[in-house]
């Protein structure tokens, strides 16, 4: 019986072996870049699962309202947009589509609101309660040429017209900066001779707005000296109303401003005449001034003193 021996080949056995290693080192190579993969996919899967859920509780946030919405407003929108913000007016938080409605509602009631009532006068005086013949209570005049009288059911002071020179009445609260006073006043002409009229505020050494018919100008007064004048144009036997103002622009600085104006006109909006002053305005009874140079009587009436605008 023959046998035959196998020889091997230690060569090839080593090459079986490395051939199954290489198999193996690239089997693992592969399992963890599979593995790497999934867990950088779960990791990704589970970041955008956050992000989608931070997003849907925003989306779902209910509007944070702090003050109720006044009732002429109506309901507030029932569709809105998945956003939040701040809401205009101090209403608190909510979607633009809220935002948007409180705005709207907002400019409505501001183009539609009311003026605010006008401040109450610091004084006035239309004469209608006074004793005609008399100089009204509380008026201090220089001379005896002021007195009360009256013409078609209407009562005024009336300054006349027999002593040809300046003459003052003084009356009201004792004012100084930030205040206004108004008057109407009625004057004629006479033999190319013109009168002269105004309103004051501060006393005898504060402001006056004067009217110059001779001059056909409107001047601002103090201390004797013509501090502004401006083109005025003025007609006998018209009641004129003249305003008056001086207010505090900043610390050290005040604005003085005039007009004038027919009565049975509208008031202009700007003022006819300024001046800007560093000097501070004297504190004092407000008063109506007027010097007959026609020799005709010079009337006022509706005597307003109020804070300046």
């Amino acid at each position: 019986m023959n046998m035959k021996s196998e020889t091997r080949n230690p060569n090839l056995e080593v090459s079986r072996a490395g051939t199954g290693q290489a198999k193996t080192q690239q089997l693992r190579k592969m399992l963890f870049e599979f593995l790497s993969f999934g867990f950088a996919s779960l990791r990704m899967r589970a970041a955008g699962f956050i992000l989608l859920t931070l997003l849907c509780s925003i989306a779902c946030l209910p509007a944070q309202v702090t003050n109720r919405f006044p009732a002429h407003w109506g309901p507030p929108p029932r569709i809105e947009t998945r956003d939040y913000r701040k809401l205009p007016g101090d209403y608190g938080f909510g979607s633009s589509t809220l935002a948007r409605w409180i705005q709207e509602h907002l400019d409505k009631d501001h183009a539609g609101a009311p003026a605010p009532p006008a401040a109450k006068p610091l004084y006035e005086n239309n004469f209608e309660r006074a004793v005609a013949g008399k100089l009204p209570e509380g008026f201090s005049v220089s001379g005896d040429d002021f007195t009360v009288q009256s013409a078609s059911s209407n009562r005024f002071l009336s300054l006349a017209g027999s002593t040809p020179h300046s003459c003052t009445a003084m009356f009201g609260p004792v004012v100084g900066a930030d205040t206004a006073i108004s008057a109407r006043i009625l004057g004629t002409a006479k033999d190319s001779r013109f009168p002269k009229f105004g309103v004051g505020l501060g006393g005898t050494n504060g402001w006056k707005l004067m009217a110059a018919p001779d001059k056909s100008a409107l001047q601002l007064w103090r201390d004797g000296e013509v501090k502004a004048t401006m083109p005025f144009t003025w007609r006998s036997g018209a009641w004129t109303t003249l305003r008056l103002q001086v207010r505090r622009v900043v610390d050290g600085a005040w604005t003085v401003e005039g007009k004038a104006w027919e009565a049975s006109s509208a008031e202009p909006k700007a003022w006819t005449v300024r001046c800007e002053t560093s000097e501070s305005p004297p504190t004092g009874w407000a008063s109506v001034i007027g010097t007959p140079l026609a020799r005709t009587p010079i009337r006022f009436d509706d005597l307003v003193v109020t804070v300046a605008k």
